[in-house]
């Protein structure tokens, strides 16, 4: 039993790691490009756009995420004890 609950809490810690970094690199997106010709400037919109949903979607998963953490971690400390 400890041992699943401790394998659960790392997995579930490394969920939430994987997510950060995600959030990281979308966040990144954003910085990159110009704004040439007005073509450019069309994507480069698009590509913001797509890039500030995608991270608000990353930003509720990782919600989700921490506090599934949490309730691992606190399994997983009951198990210990």
């Amino acid at each position: 039993m400890i041992i699943e609950s401790i394998l659960m809490a790392r997995a579930a810690a490394n969920m939430v790691r994987e997510t950060q970094l995600a959030i990281r690199e979308v966040s990144g997106l954003h910085s990159h490009g110009g704004f040439g010709a007005a073509g450019n400037r069309a994507r480069y919109s698009d590509s913001v756009a797509s890039a500030v949903t995608l991270l608000d979607s990353l930003n509720k998963t990782l919600a989700r995420q921490q506090k599934y953490a949490d309730v691992c971690q606190a399994r997983m400390l009951e198990d210990l004890h």
